[in-house]
């Protein structure tokens, strides 16, 4: 087993669909795959499979003159498309943000997006959280935003399975006593259970059962500018938990350094 700490790491590729295809590959942990021109591949796979939620990880500024002709007609939005598209109106004279599977719902072209047709839009983040499993299942329970994890379903933990330090609480400080030495134990036991699961034929996503919670995860995560500071001050509350209150402080010393 290896044990690592949590990290925050925010995502800057200003390609849109480069972005998309590092949110979606988190999933399968397939980031090696990424090549110069992978990016447009890639999509149009996530497409034909009918996989969209990557394709939210990527904003663009469209004409407001071709935004009034893709609605024209329609009788029904995508789900959501509403409080995602006119959040704050009113928007500029020319242009108007939409992400990528929106755009693409609404009657856009994938092509367009990849010859560069649209600016990124700059309402928006993207942020990479390395952590836990309990602290991303609370995550995720912030529904405006779009999400890709590591998939315990398609990933195989083959090698040393990673657990994360469960920072900032007292006794995980200090590897020589009795608190870390008994969650340590508890990370081994649930390796060597899902290495033998695995020897004995099961697969990936039966394996995964007795994986513990402080098993590491890889969670993409994109929101607007606005949702974000509602999340940090809400995660941040004395009343959240501890594990949660640090990520966010590693959050911020990010968007610090970033100037984002």
């Amino acid at each position: 087993m290896k044990i690592v700490e949590p990290k925050v790491e925010i995502i800057t590729e200003q390609n849109p669909l480069k972005r998309i295809e590092i949110a979606g590959r988190t999933c399968w942990q397939s980031e090696g795959k990424i090549t110069e021109d992978s990016a447009l591949p890639f999509v149009q796979r996530l497409i034909a499979r009918g996989h969209m939620t990557p394709l939210e990880h990527a904003r663009i500024d469209i004409p407001i003159s071709e935004m009034d002709d893709l609605e024209k007609g329609r009788l029904v939005f995508p789900y959501g498309f509403e409080s995602r598209c006119f959040y704050d109106l009113p928007k500029n004279d020319e242009t108007w943000p939409i992400n990528i599977r929106d755009y693409l719902a609404i009657g856009g072209d994938i092509q367009r997006v990849a010859d560069g047709e649209f600016p990124m839009a700059d309402d928006y983040l993207t942020v990479r959280f390395t952590c836990d499993r309990a602290i991303a299942n609370e995550l995720v329970r912030h529904r405006v935003f779009s999400f890709c994890q590591t998939s315990t379903r398609y990933v195989c933990y083959s090698g040393d399975i990673e657990f994360v330090m469960p920072l900032p609480f007292d006794g995980y400080d200090s590897m020589n006593n009795e608190i870390f030495e008994t969650w340590e134990l508890s990370c081994k036991r649930s390796e060597e259970s899902y290495q033998r699961l695995l020897y004995y034929g099961a697969s990936p996503h039966e394996a995964r059962n007795v994986l513990q919670l402080s098993l590491k995860t890889e969670l993409i995560m994109t929101g607007l500018h606005s949702d974000w500071q509602t999340l940090i001050e809400m995660r941040s509350d004395k009343a959240a938990h501890p594990q949660m209150q640090y990520l966010m402080k590693l959050l911020k010393e990010e968007m610090e350094k970033t100037n984002v």
